[in-house]
């Protein structure tokens, strides 16, 4: 794709052009490109030879195909298990420039681990086969990516269903860093305060509506491979719906089981 659209570009700018104007032309555009060579193989040529502008168009598609900053970009993209679309990384281009100034062949190197949801990331880079590497270098990550956010406005007490809340994408490092990521995290949940419409949500504002009370009888169900046991017991402690609580049973054990509905729990062997 970068060739196509260099060729393209190339072909309309440079159509009738001087082996100046064209190296003039190319040498504000190509980061690395040795524009001593390319300046000797053209004299070497007719001047309106094709295979000239062929040499400079091979040289600026791979240096657009291999720029350092795709290079890191590429890099924090497979960190993050992210697909490349979502990704973008920003560099001061003076610091860049200077940074890399005489390297050859520059190979970039996380220092650390990217952010999930974006923000700053050291980067040094080597050069060529030389064992030691640049100076650090602070590149800005922003990562796109959907998040839930109140559909309407919901008032303090409501449950959540799920027709209260919508998908949203964005910037995410813009968003606060405890949030609320599914929607199986929010539904029958109540609301403590209120949130307005377009809100992320956060577990803080969230209560669990308990389906299971403490000293309450509860139906206790031992389930595993092969075997599948009721009886009752009485339940310790609160629970939500698909938390844990620790259940006395008729015997004096006490079980830790899952709430599954109202005063009904599970316990897996």
């Amino acid at each position: 794709m970068h060739i196509e659209i260099v060729t393209a570009i190339s072909w309309r700018q440079l159509s009738g052009s001087g082996i100046s104007d064209i190296l003039l032309w190319f040498s504000g555009r190509i980061a690395r490109c040795n524009t001593t060579l390319i300046h000797s193989a053209i004299m070497r040529m007719p001047v309106n030879s094709k295979a000239a502008l062929a040499t400079l168009l091979c040289c600026a598609s791979l240096s657009a195909l291999a720029s350092p900053l795709e290079d890191v970009a590429s890099l924090v993209t497979d960190q993050l298990g992210q697909d490349a679309d979502n990704v973008r990384v920003d560099m001061p281009q003076a610091d860049l420039d200077e940074l890399l100034k005489g390297c050859e062949v520059p190979t970039p190197t996380l220092i650390g681990t990217a952010p999930q949801r974006g923000g700053r990331i050291t980067v040094t880079f080597s050069c060529g086969g030389r064992l030691d590497s640049t100076r650090p270098i602070i590149a800005n990550v922003t990562v796109s990516g959907m998040y839930l956010v109140a559909a309407r406005a919901i008032p303090a007490g409501s449950e959540l269903q799920s027709d209260d809340l919508e998908w949203r994408t964005g910037d995410l490092s813009k968003l606060p860093r405890n949030l609320v990521e599914s929607l199986e995290d929010a539904e029958g949940k109540t609301t403590i305060r209120p949130i307005p419409k377009g809100a992320t949500l956060q577990p803080s504002t969230l209560k669990t509506q308990p389906v299971v009370t403490r000293n309450a009888e509860v139906r206790v169900v031992v389930a595993g491979t092969g075997f599948h046991i009721e009886g009752r017991g009485v339940a310790l402690e609160n629970a939500g719906l698909n938390e844990w609580a620790k259940i006395k049973m008729p015997g004096g054990e006490v079980l830790r089981a899952q709430a599954t509905g109202l005063n009904e729990v599970l316990v897996t062997q």
